[in-house]
């Protein structure tokens, strides 16, 4: 990065922290002078960057979201496996715990702006520094791509938490559906692997086995207007290689043979969701092998990931949940 460029992303860091300030009342400008300010100061910065061209500022550019949350993307870099992340910090001055979240969609859609709104969310109220995973999809990337992408993810922010102001020592995992079974596959590849320590697991709504499409909770809510069988049947066949991939633990968490040694965690049901059978069964086996684990089924609920997803009040329990699990996991 040039020194222009260190001047002027020092600059946007400043402004960025008026922008807060204004927003929590102890800015001097007004909103609309405050507004004119950024703008132009943002436009001038964008340009000159870009005149310059210094690719590497432009992408350290941050911007500012809801409660004061700044946003900074993170682009991919070849040479460890890191794919594109998003981080989401709070605009606290404490070292923060991390959570790294991964999308649902089926492996197959989905991406950095989907979740936004609850990565936003997840940030500015545990607090901690969110690190929202574009693991590669399906089918142009089978498996087991994604979930590989989700581990070096893991290691990415272990080794990279104390530049973000964040604990290396407090990282937990979350995902709903597709990204809840990546999520839960990340703590059997970080205890497989002698890899980052994972201090809670949290899974809304998550695929845990691919090798059956015919639980009871399949069998009563298959032919719904959710998540159907067949929508599951197309995603399993997009996302994985063959059928022996099926019984794989790292795409079916439910199917390892042993799961013990893994973090605490909450799993989040719908009671009319297809998956809700598969995710009450790898909840009842993690207690079973000695693992501390909390369940809540969302009464009347089917595969609601679109209301997870958007901070919906109808989901307000799962949030309260999810933002306790994390509190107590994070306390040293």
């Amino acid at each position: 990065m040039t020194g222009y460029s260190r001047h002027v992303v020092r600059g946007l860091d400043k402004m960025m922290d008026r922008v807060s300030a204004y927003k929590n009342r102890r800015c001097r400008y007004g909103p609309a002078a405050s507004a004119v300010l950024w703008g132009v100061f943002v436009l001038s910065a964008v340009v000159g960057l870009y005149c310059c061209g210094d690719a590497a500022a432009l992408r350290s550019l941050r911007s500012v979201g809801p409660d004061g949350v700044s946003i900074e993307d993170i682009p991919a870099h070849a040479a460890d496996g890191t794919p594109p992340l998003r981080l989401y910090r709070p605009p606290v001055r404490t070292i923060v715990p991390i959570i790294l979240y991964y999308h649902g969609g089926g492996w197959v859609y989905g991406g950095l702006e989907t979740h936004t709104t609850l990565c936003t969310y997840f940030a500015a109220t545990v607090p901690a520094l969110v690190v929202a995973v574009e693991y590669r999809l399906a089918p142009q990337h089978k498996f087991p791509a994604a979930v590989e992408d989700a581990y070096a993810a893991l290691v990415w922010a272990s080794r990279h938490a104390a530049a973000y102001g964040a604990d290396p020592e407090r990282i937990a995992v979350c995902g709903d559906s597709a990204g809840g079974n990546l999520a839960a596959a990340v703590c059997l590849m970080a205890r497989d692997r002698h890899g980052p320590s994972i201090a809670v697991q949290v899974l809304v709504f998550p695929v845990t086995d691919l090798t059956s499409l015919d639980t009871e909770s399949y069998r009563l809510y298959g032919k719904g207007s959710g998540l159907t069988r067949r929508q599951m049947a197309w995603f399993r066949e997009q996302y994985l290689k063959g059928k022996a991939d099926r019984n794989h633990p790292y795409a079916s968490p439910l199917r390892a043979e042993r799961l013990s040694g893994l973090p605490p965690a909450l799993v989040i049901t719908g009671e009319e969701d297809v998956l809700r059978d598969e995710g009450e069964a790898y909840a009842r086996r993690l207690i079973q092998e000695g693992g501390t684990v909390s369940t809540l089924r969302l009464l009347g609920e089917g595969h609601a990931v679109n209301a997870w997803g958007a901070v919906s009040p109808r989901m307000q329990p799962a949030y309260d949940a999810a933002v306790a699990t994390f509190r107590r996991a994070f306390v040293k």
